[in-house]
């Protein structure tokens, strides 16, 4: 391999980037198309929506994130906000300790089955973008 090459560690992270920002800008884009419904909130109120969300989030599971949640994420983000991740530290470990048992319980297969539907989702949207 040289020097110009990715490691599949590397490739795994760039790809596993991509997603993530992938899913944000479609959540954005969906929560715009909808109206943009929490554009008249305070920065205040909009961060205990996001937060209340998040501890939604936590009581429902990894996989059953609530909609309110990518839309109060993606107004924060609009606004330039952070994600007001220190007032709710308490649910994001609980998701973060789901998902690591989650990647320990996988197997190789599961690792390439995964790979495989983050390359087919990406295409499939490229897709329809064309």
């Amino acid at each position: 391999m040289n020097e110009n090459e990715l490691t599949p560690a590397a490739g795994a992270d760039l790809l596993l980037k991509a997603e993530v920002a992938r899913r944000e800008f479609a959540a954005t884009q969906a929560y715009l198309q909808r109206g943009r419904k929490f554009k008249d909130l305070s920065d205040e109120d909009l961060r205990e929506q996001w937060s209340e969300a998040c501890r939604e989030w936590s009581k429902r599971g990894l996989y059953d994130r609530p909609g309110v949640y990518d839309d109060a994420e993606a107004e924060l983000r609009l606004r330039g906000q952070p994600l007001p991740y220190d007032i709710v530290q308490d649910e994001m470990n609980t998701l973060v300790a789901e998902a690591d048992a989650r990647v320990k319980q996988a197997t190789p297969e599961d690792y390439r089955k995964m790979g495989e539907q983050l390359v087919s989702q990406y295409v499939e949207e490229r897709e329809r973008e064309n």
